[in-house]
């Protein structure tokens, strides 16, 4: 009996990572959907249908726990299918710094200027009037509120979805079906918003809109610095204060009409970013970082699942 147990085993686990290392990205969308919406399902239900009390300093570290699901799922697959080289290459990506002043200061400022003239044109004058105003809001809440979203949102997604997905996919489908694909499955990961925390279905499908045209922005500067993961963070980062900073200038501007501008405002850009790039995206196979696997394992694309 002890015999078949100690031999069976290893088998079935040799077998789990053959299909895992012939599947990746299929077991990356699943390993990320799984951890987070298994972490935010329990949270929910011990708070909710248990009623269990908890510190609310404790209840704020667990509400940024499925935020991460991507990273580790993305750590996982990388040392199934990239061992420790591929773990190393990931982690390296994440200090690559060395990309250029200029795509910091697109990144930390065009971002909330493309979005504040977006909104001029939709309201006249009074986005820009309110910021030359209130100035010093960019550096006592826009900027600290980049900080905090590139240690969690930021450093809980980007490992996964452009450290370990996007390489592949950009292999696999090319730049423009690839981002689209991954845009939608990102888009997808954050429906417990509306089965647990009250989203309705009009403001769902607006951020969907806007993720998904986001994701073309990201895709974009990844390619533009060879592959670095700190530049996506910060660039997630600023999408995500940028709502705070809008909404806030503009009064009674709500979150919905936020998620229409950005889809609107960056999509015109994706546009132009095409055009100019004729549909490559600025996607060069040769200085983009590349999925690091074991020599033996061999990807297999989504369509022949």
């Amino acid at each position: 009996m002890s015999t078949i147990t100690t031999t069976s085993l290893p088998a079935t686990s040799s077998q789990l990572k053959r299909l895992i290392s012939r599947h990746p990205l299929i077991a990356f969308f699943v390993l990320a959907y799984a951890i987070t919406w298994g972490i935010t399902a329990l949270f929910v239900l011990l708070t909710g249908g248990l009623g269990l009390q908890l510190p609310s300093s404790v209840s704020f570290v667990i509400g940024l726990l499925p935020g991460f699901g991507p990273a580790i799922a993305a750590l996982i697959m990388t040392a199934v299918t990239g061992g420790k080289a591929g773990v190393g290459h990931l982690l390296r990506r994440l200090v690559q710094w060395r990309v250029g002043l200029r795509w910091y200061l697109l990144v930390l400022f065009g971002v909330p200027l493309v979005l504040l003239v977006g909104a001029s044109i939709m309201r006249g004058m009074i986005p820009l009037n309110a910021l030359s105003q209130q100035w010093p809001i960019i550096f006592t809440g826009y900027l600290p509120l980049v900080v905090f979203v590139l240690v969690t949102a930021g450093l809980g997604e980007e490992p996964g979805w452009r450290g370990f997905a996007l390489p592949r996919m950009q292999q696999r489908y090319g730049s423009l079906l690839g981002t689209l694909i991954l845009g939608l499955l990102w888009s997808f990961w954050h429906l417990p918003n509306v089965l647990f925390f009250g989203w309705g279905v009009l403001t769902f499908a607006l951020f969907v809109f806007e993720t998904v045209v986001d994701g073309f922005i990201l895709t974009w500067v990844y390619n533009n610095t060879k592959g670095s993961l700190l530049i996506v963070m910060l660039l997630h980062a600023a999408q995500n204060a940028s709502l705070s900073l809008v909404t806030h200038l503009i009064p009674g501007f709500s979150t919905d009409q936020y998620y229409l501008l950005d889809a609107v405002s960056f999509g015109i850009c994706v546009l132009l970013i095409i055009l100019f790039t004729r549909g490559r995206y600025s996607y060069q196979p040769d200085h983009n970082a590349q999925p690091a696997e074991a020599p033996q394992l061999v990807e297999k694309p989504l369509t022949n699942v």
